[in-house]
């Protein structure tokens, strides 16, 4: 079984989906926040086998949960009601920053900042599930 991690925006959703082993996760998709997402969802959760849905939460900097995180909770809830998949709710501040850092880190530069917002959405998805893959992990050390 696989994870998966959205980057959950009012515009776009950016989506990364782990390995097999639950290693890494890699940058997937960015789809447009449409009505159309309930069944884009369902389809990738059905044809990847997806277990876990990861969902970045947009704390405030001191990490309570403010007006963003509220809007993003109660869409996500009402989209995954009837998708019968865990949906766990991560913290997902700075990803944003982080994942233009790793493009600029790698010259990933285009003329249009469009394009960048496009490819940084689905970076932050991959940052924001490598997160979570890395939390399992070290929380699995502590058990053995």
């Amino acid at each position: 079984m696989k994870k998966l991690g959205l980057d959950w925006g009012q515009k776009r959703i950016g989506i990364a989906i782990t390995d097999e082993i639950l290693a890494f996760a890699h940058p997937l998709d960015i789809i447009k926040n449409s009505f159309k997402i309930k069944d884009f969802l369902k389809d990738i959760i059905k044809e990847e086998d997806i277990d876990e849905v990861v969902v970045g939460l947009p704390l405030t900097l001191r990490g309570e949960i403010g007006e963003q995180a509220v809007k993003v909770k109660k869409q996500v809830d009402k989209i995954f009601k009837d998708i019968k998949v865990k949906l766990t709710f991560w913290d997902e501040r700075m990803s944003t920053i982080h994942a233009n850092k790793q493009l600029k880190e790698k010259e990933f530069i285009y003329k249009k900042r469009k394009k960048v917002k496009k490819v940084n959405d689905k970076i932050a998805a991959c940052l924001i599930l490598q997160n979570y893959l890395d939390y399992l992990k070290k929380k699995n050390e502590k058990i053995l």
